[in-house]
Formats: C-alpha cells, structure tokens, sequence
C-alpha cells in the first residue's frame, strides 16, 4: 500500500482497532515492505525470516488467526506474493480477506467479530432530477 493509502485507509482502520478491538483481540501490523540501510541489511532481515507478501494487519483472537490485507477502493489487486502469503494463511487454518477501503474493512473485521459494535457507513446519493430539481437520499 501506498503512504496515501495508508493514511487513507490503515491509520484510521488502526484507530478503530484501538477503541473497539474486542478483549483479548492481538493484532499487529508487520513493516515489511520497510526500505533498508543498504543491500546488507535487506540480506540480514531475510535470512532472520523476513517473508514478503505477509498481509497489513494480522489478529490472533480465541486461537483463530486473521490475515487482512488492504487496498486503495479501486483497482488494487494483491501481489503475487501476498496472494501467496493469504493462500498460507489459509492452508494452517487461518481466514484471510483482501478489503478494498475503509469501509470493507470494518465489515470485514465486524464479521470476524474482532470489533465491538458495528459501523454505519453513511453516503450521500444524487439522484436524477426529478422535475428539474436534485434530490439527495442519505444511504446506508
């Protein structure tokens, strides 16, 4: 994910994980795709285990593990490698989704039951003009 991105999505996804993360929820987000202080240093982090691909978010919750990788809303698709990390996830028992934007995202993590209460996504809809006016109906 992009810095835009993540401040888009990620930052205000990681303050609904602290205010509502159920009790005993464990979650971390893993720096992988960090830039490193040269090409010793890439090689020293990948034979201490660095793996690419491994998802934005992971949770442990009641011995069941969640991978969650995000996405811009549109256009985004997952890498090779973190589709492959998703499929390993899946393979060890774990369940994984790929959420394009905030809003997927807490559904997604409401589903898995790791949050409390539910969010209401609020949008506004124009409508087509009817008698020449616009009318706006609040969807939810």
């Amino acid at each position: 994910m992009r810095h835009r991105e993540q401040v888009e999505v990620h930052i205000p996804l990681v303050q609904h994980l602290r205010q509502r993360a159920r009790s005993g929820v464990l979650w971390w987000h893993s720096p992988q795709g960090a830039h490193y202080a040269g090409a010793r240093q890439g090689a020293l982090m990948k034979a201490l285990g660095t793996r690419p691909g491994v998802a934005d978010l992971v949770f442990l919750h009641r011995g069941q593990f969640y991978a969650l990788e995000l996405k811009k809303l549109t256009g985004a698709r997952a890498t090779a490698e973190q589709g492959q990390f998703l499929a390993d996830v899946r393979m060890a028992g774990g369940l994984t989704a790929i959420c394009h934007g905030l809003d997927e995202a807490l559904a997604q993590l409401e589903s898995w039951n790791l949050l409390i209460g539910t969010t209401e996504a609020q949008m506004e809809l124009r409508l087509p003009a009817a008698a020449g006016r616009n009318k706006r109906v609040a969807a939810s």
